[in-house]
């Protein structure tokens, strides 16, 4: 699909701080800009390398993973729903309607029942707060502290974008 022409896009792969430069050529030749991770090798730290990385001038910030599990096609629906909304973040969500994963039902449960959890301690009202695949505002993503390592950075994230904020809109599209 087309990206919106009046959007700057810049691409960068957070990769692992030992990342061969082969793969660095390689991402560079694609037309995307790779980026040592900073730390270790931890998902956290991806993350937080990840907004380390935002210009100061962008508006926007994609978070996926590379591995093939977000579709790319996504991003212009993302921006779009961001930009028509007052929406802080917008979540590709697996569970609202027209929402999907390939995880089989074991791994869907736990998800449900982990995304519900972490929603109601944190406070946090969308049904999938777990997933990576999210846009938000650049700007809200500015001066926070994250500690976490694993994949709970990603609820740690928007916490943290609540206490900052003193509250955070969320809008899910499938």
């Amino acid at each position: 699909s087309v990206l919106e022409p009046r959007y700057k896009f810049k691409i960068k792969v957070i990769v692992r701080h030992l990342e061969p430069d082969e793969a660095l050529e390689e991402i560079l030749n694609l037309g995307a800009t790779p980026i040592r991770r900073f730390g270790h090798d931890s998902f956290g730290d991806a993350i937080r390398t990840g907004i380390a990385s935002i210009s100061s001038d962008s508006t926007y910030t994609v978070f996926l993973d590379a591995d093939g599990s977000h579709d790319p096609n996504t991003i212009p629906k993302l921006i779009h729903a961001i930009d028509s909304s007052d929406a802080d973040v917008v979540v590709a969500s697996r569970y609202v309607k027209g929402g999907k994963t390939d995880n089989g039902l074991i791994l869907r449960i736990m998800s449900r029942a982990l995304n519900l959890i972490f929603g109601l301690v944190l406070g946090i009202k969308a049904r999938d707060i777990s997933t990576n695949f999210k846009i938000y505002r650049s700007e809200i993503l500015q001066d926070l502290e994250l500690e976490c390592d694993k994949f709970d950075i990603l609820e740690e994230l928007l916490f943290a974008i609540r206490r900052k904020l003193g509250d955070i809109s969320i809008k899910e599209i499938p």
